[in-house]
């Protein structure tokens, strides 16, 4: 899979490749056709837009879900609050001082 679909060397893949490596690579390769797959998307919205009746399509992402729609828009990350911003100050200060008594 990652040989054909990823274009990469063989003798990488098999012999110098590690397992993080070879996971990362893995949790992108779906993304490889992201460019064809949105072409795609656009051609048969402009198509169907020339058919449709004014305004009864939408939106191009409405018209054609991906599943890359969601998760750029979709932020559940951690929230970082004026508590945490304090403690994580503090500690880059302290770690200063002990870098200049050394």
């Amino acid at each position: 899979m990652l040989v054909f679909e990823g274009r990469l060397d063989p003798t990488y893949v098999l012999d110098k490749m590690t397992f993080y490596e070879m996971k990362a690579l893995l949790d992108g390769l779906w993304m490889s056709n992201r460019d064809s797959w949105e072409q795609s998307r656009l051609q048969a919205y402009i198509t169907a837009k020339s058919h449709a009746k004014r305004g009864s399509l939408g939106s191009i992402t409405n018209f054609f879900q991906l599943p890359w729609d969601n998760k750029e828009s979709d932020f559940s990350g951690p929230v970082v609050t004026a508590e945490d911003k304090a403690r994580l100050e503090a500690r880059a200060k302290a770690y200063e001082e002990l870098l200049k008594n050394k």
